[in-house]
């Protein structure tokens, strides 16, 4: 069951990030549909950026 008061990230690699998400194409796309990301990096384990 889906509780409407949770929310739920997309995480993708810091580098995937500053590459194919900052084109204009996929940002708009992902404004629109308003996806919440979750920026991570891989080497250091660590959570980088949290996009709402």
């Amino acid at each position: 069951m889906i509780n409407p008061q949770q929310n739920v990230y997309l995480g993708i690699e810091q580098e995937i990030y500053e590459t194919f998400f900052q084109q204009p194409g996929i940002k708009l796309v992902i404004e629109q549909y308003q996806i919440l990301l979750i920026v991570i990096n891989i080497d250091r384990e660590e959570i980088v950026q949290w996009i709402n």
